[in-house]
């Protein structure tokens, strides 16, 4: 039997309970604190660059050079700024500058670092609260074009209603609006070889998806639908004035973005994904529910040719999150790390 759905927290109370944990420092203190560098014997996750620094007083935070060929900082921005309006838990991005051990000063920007454990890997060891966190993500990832939400973008964080997650980084926000594909269930984000070689770690939402499709979890979609119900509260000024400095960047000396001619195409299309965001996820979740009934009523039978199917892509979705965390990654990662910093002229 899956474990039982239990109380549903309320919404504003969790949300409340997960930013008092990470005790988050004001913005405007993270401005104007002069920073130093720790851990640099420490290898750090991911593609981009990035150091470990602390201010004066032991505030630590995760620093990222500007890189002006990138819209990184942009869409992140964009999606924090959203989020936050909308009343969601949001880790605040802060410019500042940091000079590096080697005695190099570098532009860029700051987001807190605070206490958390990894997420874990497992479904069966999310509890409900968790599993509604990622569930409203979900609507949040759909509207603002983000599925970069594998377990390595979340954190868990003991907070005074038990452990709940946070995703630390939107900065691939945007990105299925340049290349859009279908909302499902396997929905996730592949870039370069992952799009036609290599497998592309799903998102944590997918994970959970297929459990509940499987009867190895139940799941009450409620926390899904609050969030449809922030997003529908943004106005369209709002989404207008936070998008407006990466439409600055990219379309800037006649640049275009994916389909999209101009800003004002751009926005029409956000603000049209806002409108319809409802409508999708309703039938969505009755496709989950359906699959459900038609998983449970296989049961002890050969599976038919559909189940083959979805079996061979939960298979690949499976080796991508194995692929994730593989030395092979690893090196990629630090191979695209030494190369920015080589073009931003700090890997001395």
């Amino acid at each position: 039997m899956p474990p039982p759905i239990g109380p549903r927290p309320d919404s504003a109370a969790t949300r409340a309970a997960l930013a008092k944990a990470m005790k988050i420092p004001d913005a405007g203190k993270l401005e104007t604190a002069t920073l130093h560098q720790t851990e640099m014997d420490k290898p750090l996750t991911g593609a981009n660059v990035k150091f470990r620094a602390e201010d004066e007083n032991g505030t630590k935070v995760s620093f990222k050079p500007f890189e002006t060929w990138t819209t990184n900082f942009e869409r992140d921005e964009f999606a924090s700024k959203l989020r936050s309006e909308a009343g969601e838990v949001t880790i605040p991005l802060v410019s500042q500058k940091l000079t590096l051990a080697n005695g190099k000063t570098v532009e860029g920007y700051v987001k807190p670092r605070f206490k958390s454990d990894d997420m874990p890997s497992e479904v069966v060891n999310w509890n409900p609260t968790e599993r509604g966190e990622l569930l409203a993500d979900s609507a949040w990832a759909e509207f603002l074009g983000n599925y970069d939400l594998k377990l390595d973008q979340y954190k868990e964080v003991t907070t005074d209603q038990g452990k709940q997650v946070v995703d630390v980084d939107w900065d691939c926000s945007l990105q299925d609006y340049e290349d859009p594909t279908r909302l499902d269930r396997f929905k996730l984000m592949a870039t370069g070889l992952s799009k036609t070689l290599l497998p592309a770690a799903p998102t944590s939402q997918s994970m959970l998806f297929e459990d509940y499709v499987h009867g190895k979890t139940d799941l009450d979609f409620t926390p899904l639908f609050d969030a449809v119900g922030r997003i529908e509260n943004l106005s369209e000024a709002q989404i207008r004035e936070a998008i407006k400095p990466f439409t600055d960047k990219q379309f800037a000396n006649g640049g275009t973005f994916g389909t999209y001619k101009t800003a004002d195409e751009l926005v029409a299309a956000v603000v049209g994904r806002q409108k319809n965001l409802r409508t999708e996820f309703t039938g969505f979740v009755a496709q989950l529910k359906q699959e459900r009934e038609f998983q449970a009523s296989r049961q002890g039978k050969l599976p038919d040719v559909q189940q083959v199917k979805t079996f061979v892509k939960e298979q690949w979705q499976h080796l991508g999150n194995w692929f994730v965390k593989s030395p092979f990654l690893a090196m990629t990662n630090h191979w695209s790390q030494h190369q920015a910093a080589k073009r931003l002229g700090i890997d001395g």
